[in-house]
Formats: C-alpha cells, structure tokens, sequence
C-alpha cells in the first residue's frame, strides 16, 4: 500500500483530484465507523478534540477539556466558529451531535458543556475526538439519506459538501471562513477507483493528482519516476506525493512546506490521528492500516490549547 501524488503544476491549481481505493457508505458522519467515511467527514465536520499525527490529543472545537471532579468534565468551546450555513456553532449542537450516537450531556453556556460519566474514565478526550459535530439546526431532522444528498450536511470543517455519488465520487468546496484559516483548496474530488492499476494510470496520464494504496510491484517505478515524491511515514504506511506544495497556508517554494510549517508533507495516516488532515484533502489519504493506540499519559487533568 501506498500514495502518489503528481507533479507540481497540479499544487497551484485551485482543484485537487484524487483517487482513493475504498468508496465511502454514507455522507452522515454517525452512520458507520470506517475508515473511508471518516477520511471524508474529517473536511466537512470536526470533532472537540483531536489526534495529532502521533496520536496526542489536541484542542478541536474546544479549547479546553477541564476535568470537575472523578466522573464529570467541562468542555469549553471555541468562540467565533461557524457552520457551513453561516449559523453559530454552540454548545446545543454539540449535545445533539453527542446525543445522536447515544450519549449524555449537559449545556452550561452556549460556550460551556459538561460531560458526566457513571465511574471515573480517563479516556473521555479520547473518545470526543472520535464524534464529529454537525449543525442541529440544519440536521436534527434529516436522515442518512438526506445527508447523502446534502440536506443537513452541514458541519465547521475547512471544506463544505458539494455532492455525493455513490461509488464513484464526492465534491468539495473551500470554506473559506474556517477558524483555522483559508483551506488550500478552492475545490476538491475525491474519486473512488478500486483498481491499483487504473489509479496509478490516472495519476501518470494527469486525470488525477493524488492517489492511494499504491501497489508493492509499483513502488520502485513511483520512486524512480521524477514527477513523484515517495514518502514513508511507518513500516508499510507508504506515500508518495509531487515536488512543490499541497499545503495552501505557505507560499510555493517556502521552505518550511515539508517539515517545519503549519500543514506538513503528506503522510496517511488513520483519521483518528492526524489533525493536519482538517487543511488538505491529501492528508486525508489512508493507508487503511490500524492506528496505534493514543498516548494516553499525555492526558491530564486539563487540556488547553497552545
């Protein structure tokens, strides 16, 4: 397995094609834990925390996780974010978007939740990077299907939905009021190829600009090519990807691009890790494998952003 990208023409356009190998089963985010699905909603919605690329939890949508005492937390939430629509992001449609999947909280403030739990559970930040928030306003009453057609597909995420065709694509556009700042790309596809080969064929042949799951009887041809980068993050987590930019926060040329800037090199990892993936799509490309489990004596008592 896997990932190409093309050369460097394609990192200043304002569309990012890319191929991936596995199609997605729904739009909705609460509908099947997979790891497609969640490479996809990780553009459109966002979680209260998240992962970085090796696995410590980082401030999401909120800036802070404050344990109260054994079995109840607080969570603060970040000012000034908007969904997709335009409305305000509060602590209402974090309770929904919790309580969609079964679980129980409590509004404090429109900017102030608490989460209590029947025993002590350290794990809790964990477990809220798992849960992406969607807009109540717009989705409480709409169903998987709604969503697959983008009625209530509406989260804080740096790319807003477009359209879904199963089996075959979804389309992006650039929110370009994402909290974070301007997202790399104006527009972005995602087509689902589940053949190595034809993949492969439609990076070399300029159809596509990035692709996944690179096959092992390809990998010496995609290092020895010179329009492609081929990058290895771990053992059998393999990626490749052009010469130049992907990252739209720092200019073409900028050295800091591939190690020391805000979105580094591409690498694919699992969803549930890499908080670079919310800027750039390519990010999202999956190897598919298993993420190690998180760090979790990096965990305290209180989580606040940098």
């Amino acid at each position: 397995a896997g990932l190409a990208l093309a050369a460097c023409a394609p990192a200043l356009a304002q569309h990012l094609r890319l191929g991936v190998s596995s199609p997605i089963t729904s739009i909705d985010p609460h509908f099947q834990n997979l790891v497609p699905n969640i490479a996809v909603s990780n553009h459109i919605f966002e979680q209260l925390m998240s992962m970085d690329a090796e696995g410590r939890l980082q401030p999401g949508l909120a800036e802070s996780l404050t344990q109260i005492d054994d079995t109840t937390w607080e969570a603060r939430l970040r000012r000034g974010v908007k969904f997709h629509d335009g409305s305000d992001f509060t602590a209402e449609d974090v309770v929904w978007s919790l309580e969609r999947p079964a679980t129980v909280v409590r509004i404090v403030d429109p900017h102030t939740l608490r989460v209590t739990t029947r025993g002590p559970y350290p794990l809790l930040a964990g477990d809220l990077a798992q849960v992406f928030v969607m807009s109540r306003r717009a989705a409480q009453n709409a169903s998987t299907e709604d969503l697959n057609r983008g009625v209530g597909a509406v989260g804080t995420g740096p790319y807003r939905f477009v359209r879904y065709v199963a089996d075959d694509r979804v389309e992006l556009e650039r929110n370009a009021d994402h909290w974070r700042g301007r997202p790399a790309w104006e527009r972005v596809t995602i087509r689902f190829i589940a053949n190595d080969a034809s993949r492969l064929a439609g990076l070399l042949a300029n159809d596509l600009d990035a692709i996944d799951q690179i096959g092992t009887a390809d990998i010496a041809a995609v290092r020895a090519n010179p329009n492609l980068v081929f990058e290895q993050k771990q053992p059998a987590e393999r990626s490749a990807r052009a010469p130049g930019d992907l990252h739209g926060d720092l200019a073409p040329g900028d050295p800091r691009q591939h190690h020391g800037g805000h979105q580094p090199a591409l690498e694919p990892v699992h969803p549930a890790r890499d908080v670079r993936r919310r800027h750039d799509p390519a990010d999202g490309l999956r190897s598919g494998r298993r993420a190690p489990a998180p760090d979790r004596g990096r965990l305290s008592r209180r989580l606040r952003h940098d």
